[in-house]
């Protein structure tokens, strides 16, 4: 029986919902005001705008809210032996306010020792902040394989990814998911993080209508496909040599909780994290 790990990275934020704010409301003066014009008007004429029309939409009514959406993706792996970095290239479209979401998947096999920490992930030379992580695997490793997310606000339009570590590592794999529509201020509901073995991944997180869930996961045999209701961005399999050797990304509406799941090649050690962003 495999014995699952998990590990739980919430951010508590308040949900925001535009709306009228509570200053819309008439006051006592226009309600006068309104009495007067009222009592000028001719018979048949109307004290004010038709209920029935849409320029006569309360001030209070909640404006529609568009959820965050995913515009552009880029992702790499490295090749060779004892790698200490990984950078590649993103172009992010225009669009208003920008989120950056670097996932970073370290590989080893079993028995390895704990592997050398992540130093920085930078994008354009800006450094990104660490999301979530997970270490180890519940049947192979105790903190040789390492997944993580990171997260930049309003990232530039062009520029390269890049991962340095603090030493040597079997693999280093990433995927850099660029997203429009995320709220500035608390971009970032909460993240939930899992390790376990087997054929199939699945990781529930409490989320939110007009979210957006962004799950990524690595694995060692190699990765099938993603959830039913998820979106994949990527499928980045690479070889079977060491757990975490493949990776891949997925989006999902949210909800008031979102599950991703993952199908995979054959048995394996696997990570995941879901981050659930604001709009």
């Amino acid at each position: 029986m495999w014995r699952v790990l998990a590990v739980w990275c919430g951010l508590a934020a308040c949900s925001f919902r535009p709306g009228g704010a509570a200053g819309d409301a008439p006051g006592s003066s226009d309600v006068a005001a309104q009495d007067a014009r009222s009592t000028d008007a001719a018979p048949g004429d109307a004290a004010g705008p038709d209920a029935s029309s849409p320029d006569a939409a309360s001030p209070d009514a909640a404006a529609a809210v568009t959820p965050p959406s995913r515009t552009m993706e880029a992702h790499a792996h490295t090749l060779g032996a004892s790698p200490m970095a990984l950078s590649y290239a993103l172009a992010i479209p225009a669009g208003a306010q920008r989120y950056l979401l670097v996932s970073v998947q370290i590989g080893a096999n079993c028995g390895d020792n704990p592997t050398a920490a992540t130093t920085s992930v930078t994008y354009a030379g800006i450094a990104l902040t660490r999301i979530a992580q997970v270490t180890g695997t519940p049947a192979c490793d105790v903190a040789a394989t390492r997944s993580e997310q990171w997260g930049l606000v309003a990232p530039p339009s062009s520029g390269t990814v890049a991962i340095t570590l603090a030493g040597p590592v079997k693999t280093i794999h990433s995927g850099a998911l660029a997203f429009a529509g995320v709220d500035p201020a608390n971009p970032v509901r909460g993240s939930v993080a899992l390790a376990g073995a087997g054929t199939t991944s699945s990781l529930a997180i409490a989320s939110a209508v007009d979210d957006l869930v962004v799950n990524t996961v690595g694995q060692g045999t190699g990765i099938s496909a993603p959830g039913a209701a998820q979106t994949a961005a990527f499928i980045q399999n690479a070889t079977t040599h060491n757990t975490l050797d493949n990776s891949a990304a997925s989006t999902a509406p949210g909800a008031a909780v979102v599950t991703m799941t993952w199908t995979f090649g054959g048995i394996d050690e696997w990570q995941t994290i879901s981050t659930s962003l604001r709009p």
